[in-house]
Order: C-alpha cells, then structure tokens, then sequence
C-alpha cells in the first residue's frame, strides 16, 4: 500500500482516506444497518407466521417473536439516528478543519508554529512548539494535511530522547 501525504493539491483525498480508514476500521462492525434491520425483521416475520400456523404454538415463543420484532425496530431507529448524528458531526468537523488557518503561525526561519500572535503589534511570539510531544503534534498535522505549513515542518519538531540503563539511575 502506498503512503498517501498530505499536499495542498490532495488534502481532501487524503483526508477522506484517513477516516474512511478509521471509519472502516472502528465505526463499521458496530453499525447496524437499515438493510441489515430489515432483512432481521423480515426472517423474523417469517418465523412467526409459521409458528403461527403450527397447530399448539406456544403464545410464549410468539411472545419472544414480538419482543425480538419490537427491539429490533427500535435498534434500527437508534442507529439511523446515529448515523444522522455522525453525518452532522462529520459536515461539522469538515467546515471547522476548512475553517482554520495555520499559516500565519509559523515562523518560516524557525521552520515552527508559534506559541501565538500578538495582535497588538501583529508579530508573532518569538516562542514556538518544538516538542513532538505537546499538543503542537496535532496542530502540526492538521496545518500539514491543509497544506498551511511544509512537511519538513514535522520532522523539526524535537524528539526529547531519555536515558535508558545506565544512564537512568
């Protein structure tokens, strides 16, 4: 498999593909399906009309029928009203992520995102994120997939390293 990277040219395919891949990957098995819903309800239909028809039936698997028909109704419900939610929080998440701008946070000499802007005098923070492990490392991707910052700019962000054996005692 090739590794996709972000570019101003393909942020949205590669967008798209990381959560298609997480949703494939983490939502999919969970969700039931309205077809899935049907096809159930639908077997269960069945079921019930010839137990129905079988002289002696029990009133008491007919009972369970029912109850396994109601359930299932309101499963369905509740997962069409999921996969509502996540559509308008997936459109939601698209408009915030076109929405923000990285591109005046970074300090092209330093090759990093500044800590701020000060809108007094309109410079930036003479500081910058330059920890891997911070919160800049989302912020880095984010302003990398829009294609706001290069992505030489990632491998700037410092890796602290920590003794091991000897050197940690």
């Amino acid at each position: 498999m090739a590794i996709l990277r972000p570019t101003r040219r393909n942020r949205d395919q590669f967008m798209r593909t990381m959560g298609s891949e997480l949703y494939s990957t983490q939502c999919r098995p969970w969700i039931l399906w309205p077809i899935d819903a049907d096809q159930a309800t639908g077997i269960l239909m069945h079921r019930r009309t010839e137990l129905a028809a079988k002289p002696g039936a029990s009133g008491d698997s007919l009972a369970r029928i029912d109850a396994m028909l109601a359930a299932l109704a309101s499963s369905a419900r509740a997962a069409k009203a999921l996969e509502r939610r996540l559509t308008n929080i997936g459109a939601l998440v698209g408009r915030m992520f076109d929405a923000m701008k990285f591109d005046f946070l970074f300090d092209p000499a330093r090759q990093l995102l500044s800590i701020g802007y000060r809108v007094t005098d309109g410079s930036l923070d003479p500081n910058c994120y330059d920890l891997l492990a911070s919160e800049a490392r989302l912020a880095s991707f984010v302003a990398i997939a829009k294609g706001d910052v290069p992505a030489r700019h990632w491998f700037r962000l410092g890796r602290g390293l920590t003794p091991v054996d000897r050197g940690s005692r």
